[in-house]
């Protein structure tokens, strides 16, 4: 056999052992354990508890935040009540001092001073 020939053969070798189903197919897995499926249990039990915890959790954060918000509103309300009265009073307030600032003013304008009379004999 020349050289070409015994390529040729080793080629013909390898394509037809790469065409196989021995190398198309994953090899096998390795047996697992008693052991390792008894860990797999107790993982999956350990999971179940902290996704019920963290579930727990959620519920709890979303309650309160949802009373946080309510008391947020109510106080926001109250704030804009007073709000309100107090420029109301800052009003009436500005309203009497100009008042006062007319009344005060010669000739007294602003205001209705009491008319004077003769002086009591008192």
């Amino acid at each position: 056999m020349n050289r070409n020939q015994l390529l040729r053969a080793v080629v013909a070798a390898l394509l037809l052992l790469a065409a196989s189903p021995a190398w198309t197919q994953a090899p096998p897995s390795p047996p697992q354990a008693a052991g390792l499926s008894e860990q797999d249990r107790q993982s999956e039990a350990l999971n179940a508890a902290v996704n019920a915890r963290n579930a727990d959790i959620t519920r709890r954060v979303a309650e309160e935040e949802a009373l946080y918000q309510a008391r947020l509103a109510e106080w926001s309300a109250q704030n804009a009540e007073a709000e309100a009265k107090v420029k109301a009073w800052e009003k009436a307030q500005a309203e009497w001092k100009a008042q006062l600032a007319a009344c005060r003013a010669e000739p007294f304008s602003g205001c209705n001073p009491p008319k004077l009379t003769k002086r009591s004999k008192y």
